[in-house]
């Protein structure tokens, strides 16, 4: 797996899952939680991230999951890609690279057990509140949640760089045994006179149901700078299951 090629060339690939949804909007990542990017916690003032795993084999030595690598926004909103080495159940801090988005991470490097051994948190340094056994206790400024064994994660959102635009070509949902609504979100994230939050779709799934929505180059789904776009759902029943993937592509910004 390289994360990097979805986020190759001109064409933007995201996406989510929750395997734990409620009845009530979530976002669609690991972590479950209901907030909105531009207007949480975390802000548009870059910072520090700390990452840490529940396991201690997640290592420099270790036999689980030794770097990871982080994708998202630094301080000027432009694609950041950065590599950092684990220390199991202790915080690494993002030193020298802060962050305004973060959008996926991986797994690059491993001892024997080719994977991470335990779940791998990503968050808002400092914000973790009591930090148990590599878990943090608080995760309301937490980005990213890295499932034992999976070896990558996402946000489940993109937020478009400085100076870019990108219309949506495509959005495929799925759910699995419940039935639930899903809905894509935007934000002008630094725009006072127009930054409402803004509910650009809203989708049934089905039980076990997918579909597909296409967009191209007639759609209205058009997004400029600085603008977070991103996926919440709810469930009918408790503890569903749901995930996404969007591609979007890049267009002139004069036409958005």
């Amino acid at each position: 797996m390289d994360l990097r090629r979805n986020f190759k060339n001109d064409l933007i690939r995201f996406q989510g899952r929750n395997v734990a949804l409620a009845t009530s909007l979530e976002n669609v990542n690991e972590l479950s939680l209901a907030f909105n990017y531009g207007t949480s916690a975390f802000g548009n003032t870059a910072y520090t991230l700390d990452i840490i795993s529940s396991s201690t084999s997640d290592a420099a030595a270790g036999t689980g999951a030794r770097k990871v690598e982080v994708i998202g926004l630094d301080a000027n909103w432009a694609m950041q890609i950065k590599e950092y080495t684990l220390n199991g159940q202790t915080a690494v801090t993002t030193t020298g690279d802060t962050w305004l988005r973060v959008f996926q991470a991986e797994v690059t490097a491993c001892g024997t057990g080719l994977t991470n051994a335990g779940d791998i948190y990503i968050y808002k340094t400092g914000s973790g509140g009591t930090i148990t056994a590599g878990v943090p206790g608080t995760l309301t400024s937490a980005w990213i949640k890295v499932l034992a064994g999976y070896g990558a994660g996402y946000s489940g959102m993109f937020t478009v760089p400085a100076g870019k635009a990108y219309r949506l070509e495509y959005l495929t949902i799925g759910a699995r045994t419940q039935s639930g609504e899903i809905q894509l979100y935007s934000h002008k994230t630094t725009d006072a006179a127009d930054n409402a939050l803004k509910v650009e779709g809203h989708y049934a799934v089905g039980v076990s149901g997918a579909f597909q929505f296409y967009g191209g180059a007639n759609t209205p789904l058009r997004w400029g700078e600085k603008t977070d776009i991103y996926l919440r759902a709810l469930s009918s029943t408790a503890a569903g299951t749901v995930s996404f993937v969007c591609l979007l592509q890049e267009i002139n910004p004069k036409r958005v």
